[in-house]
């Protein structure tokens, strides 16, 4: 379905395709609050080269996937919690797939963009953890040498894999 940008209501047409995609109030109102939130953040951009967009529709001809990746990196260099991050990163993604979809872009400019980086986590104290609790519910200690094993091996592998 191809609409023509001009005479759509972007914001309104997106936010009856999430209606439609039978998602909760509340994930609707995230949603509406995060492309907000990235149309204020693009108008700035916008305005700081010299163009002066006033809403959603404005902005959407000069949405390039370099745009998405900026505003990655904004939200990385901002103080909001990873959750927040990561939920505003999802909501554009969606909002790609939709422009797409409904060919008002012809690609999803945020396809390339991932969630926030996250920490590398201390496989120790998660195994050293892991072993207290087998030896409080009395396991062998032969079966918690297995587990042991077999849980080193998978956190191993999701660690090297994460990336």
């Amino acid at each position: 379905m191809s609409l023509p940008i001009q005479k759509t209501n972007i914001k309104k047409v997106f936010s009856d395709f999430l209606e439609s995609q039978k998602l909760s109030k509340v994930s609707i109102k995230n949603y509406k609050s995060d492309l907000s939130h990235f149309k204020k953040w693009f108008i700035q951009e916008l305005e700081a080269i010299g163009t002066s967009p006033k809403n959603l529709n404005e902005i959407i001809p000069f949405i390039t996937s370099e745009t998405a990746l900026n505003y990655s990196k904004f939200l990385a260099s901002g103080d909001s919690p990873k959750a927040t991050v990561a939920r505003r990163l999802s909501t554009l993604r969606r909002f790609g797939t939709f422009l797409e979809e409904n060919e008002i872009l012809g690609f999803n400019f945020a396809s390339g963009v991932s969630g926030p980086i996250q920490k590398k986590f201390d496989l120790s104290s998660i195994v050293t953890s892991f072993e207290a609790h087998l030896e409080k519910e009395k396991v062998s200690k032969n079966t918690i040498k297995n587990y042991l094993s077999d849980v080193r091996q998978f956190l191993t592998w999701v660690q090297e894999n994460a990336d």
